[in-house]
């Protein structure tokens, strides 16, 4: 009766686990650096357990697995879904603009963030910047 305690408790941590993941890919909207396999692989072992528990009688090993097999499938259908979307990218780029002119030796930027407009002195790296060595005006320059 303990054994299957204990096991039931991995079961249910894991579960517990695999739902930071769910929460992550509900946040991120996409996945990158994990591939599905694994995932896919521990799932079927997960059903396994469901059957084969309770011919046991390890009832808080049932659970758990459950509980496990639930919050896989769940990350499994949100890889599924969020692969067959568009990357998520940050709004601030639909209206990014930079343009470099052979015939002058000044940049000439757009970057707006929701309708207001960033100077290029306002970013603190780069050639826009007054300090950049080379630019026209600038201390270095």
């Amino acid at each position: 009766m303990w054994m299957d305690l204990i096991n039931g408790i991995f079961e249910t941590i894991g579960a517990a686990c695999v739902l930071l993941n769910v929460r992550a890919l509900l946040r991120d909207r996409h996945i990158a650096g994990v591939h599905w396999a694994p995932t896919v692989f521990f799932t079927t072992w997960g059903a396994w357990n469901v059957v084969y528990y309770p011919t046991l009688d390890q009832w808080f090993s049932t659970a758990g697995g459950a509980l496990l097999l639930l919050a896989n499938i769940w990350w499994i259908a949100l890889v599924w879904h969020f692969s067959r979307q568009p990357r998520w990218v940050p709004h601030w780029t639909d209206n990014l603009s930079v343009d470099f002119t052979p015939d002058r030796d000044e940049l000439t930027t757009d970057f707006r963030y929701h309708s207001r407009t960033i100077e290029p002195a306002d970013i603190p790296f780069g050639p826009a910047h007054p300090d950049w060595p080379g630019i026209k005006g600038s201390q270095n320059g």
